[in-house]
């Protein structure tokens, strides 16, 4: 960083592993993101010269990690940039300037790539001293995000060269080879300056020529301190010592193991950054990765005989390490720990269901053709949950293959069973409209804090993914405006609806959103006459709706503070949801919070409601609303200036619309908590006229609840407990009445009895159909039956509800001479279509065909009566 800051660039601070505008990707996978607005020119740099230390996750390449020199699934990426003011020359310049003076690498050992064609990039190689031979041309050395439109540019990369003992011995081995890992990519200058579509073809040239700089802060460790790969440098040798510790193997003795530690030391440096940003395992997207990076590492321990939980220790090496660099993780310490040991925990759980079965499959495979049928690894992962990439690994392992086109069909056909019946979302605009819009025009002026009605101007229309000119009447349209009092959906709270309206047209506007850059966009239909582009019109938020969903933004705000004062400061916000009829408010902590943690949250919360504090909005530079207390929330991204919306003790961080005064709040009823994911739990809650709505809606409840009951709303509670005791009372009547029937018909059934044959004393047998109410009724019959014969063997059946069910008991005096209830049971039960369990004693059973219920009961007499 020094380096170029006393080269005139102003350092950024490092985005969060979370990217916060950024859909295409989970995690931040470059430090080019961040800058990615200032070179299509939607926003203004603080300087043209940047510099950045990016926290990265990748994991594209995760089978290398751990098997390879370089690879890591988390990586710091430094990086130097220009938005418009040096080029090639200079960035090369830089670079050999510091990788030669500054960081004293030996120039002979570095090696350049070039895309074809790209003379200037040549030339300043030439110039700067790089032998001819040594610069490379390789068609890859262009860059371009992969499936989106974007900035884009050839690239120079510089290699390392680590020297012979880990070359192929071929003469012209370089920096193409791929043969060996002799040489390694350690830094690349990329040359912005065009812009291409989806499938990477260039549109037009930018309005600048930028430079966007990338080099793996721990590959340049490894050139620096000249060892063999990136896990033997200072930043990974106490994490892999740690590992070795666990495992109780030593490093660098057994190839195999090696690589386990070595992921293991990788993963954990992921999944501890990850969950230090907000990351929380799941079965989708982001929380998938972590998950998956997670298991791998547990696997990996596994197959190395550890069958405790050992996550959590080298976890806490990569905070000891990481904290002084980025104090977030060592605040979040007791959050990391406690999500690693409950998804290593619940992973354990999962392995003992599962590795059974895959050790089967895997077994099968062996003895059918090495090939793990793709249906059946989509089971193990369907029902225990494995990933598909994890059966591949063990599949691996034992030089097994697994039908991976097979799986993708068993996963589409699952897929398809899930959309049965809901219907497809609605697409959006196509984004090169998007992107000619945004560096086209000034970016969107919000004039909704204050005003619900806007004079504006339509600078943009779009319609069927096109822009045009005009639409008319039933068209679906997305406007752009020069001033909107339209809120864009953002921070949680829902965009806001209502209408535009022309001379001759009128749009009903169903949501807003800011898609791209600083331009909002209002989507809806025309519902009469037509709109053109450059018109103007008069944009009208729906008050009513907007005035529903301001008091539930402010309500989230004092539930946040809430929170922190009941749970303390760990409680953070992981999302939220701020809509007209209630809010939701995802926050990270483990465990269901009691009745009376809720009592205190909502309590709190509605004394700061009526205690009747201004809301107090400002605009302040980050680091002055950071030293007045305000609260950030975790992952956001914040430029120099942010809004503080302030009321009473509660300071935050906010762009959302607020009340003016917390009165206007109204009351807030929490009506909901629970768990949506590990480590997170989801408070639901009513403000304003939604939760007067829930209180008129309660109080009608009550009132046809005390008609029902025949007392009043007072002394519902009261009537309710007194009626739950005469129940109870008349159950132990009925209990009792209903005992007596049975041991009636007890007695009277054991009159029907028979002799056992096969015994020396006098045994009695009864096998009898009977009809009663319930299987507890039939157990208790054939007990009470059996009791009045004193010895012998009561066997007894009957139909509840359609199905067949029967009991068996046999004296205790009968059970040593080889007469068992279980068996006799278990003969009535495969008759049936079912099964039995129970002892010697007694047994009782269910099945399915109630006709063979009969024929079941003569199977039981007769092994009765042949048992001796």
């Amino acid at each position: 960083m020094r380096f170029f800051e006393e080269h005139g660039h102003v350092a950024l601070p490092s985005l969060p592993l979370i990217p916060r505008d950024d859909p295409s990707v989970l995690f931040v996978i470059a430090g080019m993101q961040q800058m990615i607005p200032f070179f299509l020119g939607q926003a203004t740099p603080p300087s043209k010269r940047l510099v950045s230390i990016q926290k990265c996750l990748r994991v594209v390449d995760i089978e290398e990690v751990g098997d390879d020199p370089s690879h890591l699934t988390y990586f710091e990426m430094l990086g130097n940039f220009s938005v418009g003011d040096y080029f090639v020359p200079e960035a090369l310049r830089f670079s050999w300037e510091y990788l030669t003076e500054t960081l004293k690498l030996e120039p002979k050992r570095l090696r350049a790539t070039i895309y074809p064609g790209d003379e200037l990039a040549r030339s300043t190689w030439l110039e700067i001293g790089m032998p001819e031979k040594w610069i490379y041309e390789d068609p890859e050395n262009w860059w371009a995000r992969p499936g989106l439109a974007g900035p884009a540019g050839p690239d120079s990369e510089i290699h390392y060269d680590r020297g012979k003992q880990y070359g192929c011995g071929e003469e012209d081995c370089g920096p193409l080879c791929d043969r060996c890992s002799r040489y390694v990519e350690i830094w690349n200058n990329v040359f912005m300056d065009s812009f291409v579509d989806e499938q990477g073809v260039v549109q037009r040239p930018l309005a600048s020529k930028n430079i966007d700089t990338g080099e793996g802060f721990e590959r340049l460790l490894m050139a620096v301190q000249d060892v063999e790969s990136v896990y033997e440098t200072d930043v990974f040798s106490p994490i892999i010592q740690r590992v070795s510790q666990v495992i109780g193997k030593p490093y660098r003795i057994d190839r195999v193991a090696d690589i386990s530690m070595r992921i293991i030391a990788d993963h954990s440096r992921a999944i501890t950054m990850a969950i230090a940003d907000g990351a929380v395992p799941g079965n989708e997207g982001r929380g998938y990765v972590l998950r998956r990076l997670l298991r791998r590492s547990v696997l990996r321990a596994r197959m190395l005989g550890i069958e405790r939980p050992f996550l959590h220790e080298p976890v806490e090496t990569v905070i000891e390490l990481m904290t002084p660099h980025y104090p977030e993780v060592g605040r979040r310490r007791e959050i990391i720990m406690r999500t690693v040991t409950q998804e290593e925990e619940r992973f354990d759980e999962t392995l003992a269901r599962g590795l059974p079965m895959v050790e089967r499959l895997m077994a099968e495979a062996k003895d059918s053709g090495g090939v793990v049928p793709g249906d059946r690894a989509f089971l193990l992962h369907d029902t225990y949950g494995l990933p598909f990439e994890m059966i591949q690994e063990i599949a691996a392992e034992q030089d097994l293959k697994v039908d991976h086109q097979g799986f993708q069909q068993a996963l589409e056909e699952q897929k398809v069973r899930g959309r049965m019946g809901r219907p497809a979302a609605a697409g959006g605009q196509h984004l090169e409209n998007l992107v000619t819009l945004a560096e086209r025009l000034e970016p969107t002026v919000f004039t909704g804090y204050s005003q619900m009605e806007t004079e504006a101007r339509i600078e943009g229309l779009i319609t069927e993914g096109r822009l045009v000119a005009t639409a008319t009447m039933g068209d679906e349209v997305e406007i752009v405006l020069d001033r909107t009092p339209f809120y864009a959906e953002a921070g949680g709270q829902v965009g806001d609806t209502g209408e535009i309206t022309a001379v001759v047209g009128r749009v009903e506007v169903s949501d807003t959103q800011r898609p791209y850059g600083g331009i909002i966009v209002h989507r809806g239909r025309v519902v009469e006459g037509s709109i053109s582009n450059g018109e103007e019109v008069t944009a009208r938020v729906d008050a009513v709706r907007r005035r529903r969903i301001m008091p539930h933004h402010s309500a989230t705000h004092l539930l946040h503070l809430a929170l922190h004062e009941t749970l303390g400061p760990e409680a953070t916000q992981a999302g939220s949801l701020v809509a007209p009829d209630r809010l939701r408010f995802d926050f990270r902590w483990s465990n269901p919070l009691s009745k009376e943690q809720l009592q205190r949250i909502q309590s709190r919360i509605n004394e700061l409601v009526f205690a009747d504090e201004p809301v107090v909005t400002r605009e302040l530079r980050y680091a002055e609303a950071m030293t007045e207390g305000a609260m950030a929330l975790f992952g956001e991204k914040y430029g120099d200036l942010v809004r503080v919306v302030a009321m009473g003790p509660s300071k935050e961080l906010c762009g959302g619309t607020h009340v003016a005064e917390t009165l206007e709040i109204g009351p807030v009823i929490i009506t909901s908590e629970s768990g949506i994911g590990s480590g997170v739990r989801r408070i639901e809650a009513l403000a304003g006229q939604a939760a007067y709505q829930r209180f008129v809606e309660s109080e009608r409840l009550l009132e046809e609840a005390a008609a029902a009951l025949g007392t009043s709303p007072q002394r519902v509670a009261e009537r309710a407990t007194e009626i739950t005791a005469e129940l109870k009372q008349a159950e132990r009547r009925l209990s009792r009445l209903s005992s007596q029937v049975l041991a009636g018909r007890a007695a009277e059934l054991s009159s029907r009895a028979g002799n056992l044959d096969g015994v020396d004393h006098p045994g009695r047998l009864l096998v009898e159909r009977v009809a009663v109410d319930s299987a507890e009724d039939l157990r208790v019959l054939t007990a009470r039956t059996l009791q009045s014969l004193g010895t012998g063997v009561v066997v007894m059946g009957s139909v509840v509800e359609g199905k067949p069910q029967f009991a068996a008991a046999v004296s205790k005096d009968l059970t040593g001479q080889g007469y068992s209830a279980r068996a006799i049971a278990q003969r009535v039960g495969k008759a049936v279509g079912g099964g039995a369990g129970g002892g010697a004693d007694f047994a009782q059973g269910g099945g399915r065909d109630a006709s063979k219920l009969d024929e079941g009961l003569t199977e039981a007499e007769r092994l009765a009566r042949s048992t001796h």
